[in-house]
């Protein structure tokens, strides 16, 4: 009898080292977590006027859509104090470049979704 094979859990790696669903394991061995409250966002539809516009006369096909905002709350564990600031300061220097990659893998497919992301400004 052979027992029953179980499917990896699905992988949300922000900036390609940090991953954020739950692999299980001992505490601390993942130190960031997706916490409730994400958001993919919506897409943001593109006018066709001023893309036209911009575009130097691009033809515009389809629906179009910009860019979306992008919510991951993150919770930080750590064992100690400096731990959870190096770790901190790690997360937001992987965020604060003028871009990097979200890569969700959902379970049992092995097929990654990426999405480019960017920097955020102020509002």
């Amino acid at each position: 009898m052979t027992s029953p094979t179980l499917s990896p859990p699905d992988s949300l790696l922000l900036a390609g080292q940090f991953e954020l669903l739950d692999q299980g394991g001992p505490p601390f061995a993942q130190p960031y977590l997706l916490t409730s409250g994400y958001a993919l966002g919506e897409p943001v539809p593109v006018t066709t006027m001023v893309s036209s516009l911009l575009l130097d006369g691009d033809r515009i096909a389809g629906a179009r859509t910009g860019n979306r905002t992008i919510t991951l709350p993150v919770l930080i564990t750590a064992a100690n104090r400096v731990t959870l600031a190096a770790l901190t300061d790690a997360l937001m220097m992987a965020v604060n470049v003028p871009t990097f990659a979200l890569q969700w893998t959902p379970a049992g497919s092995g097929l990654p979704i990426v999405w480019d992301c960017y920097r955020a400004t102020p509002t």
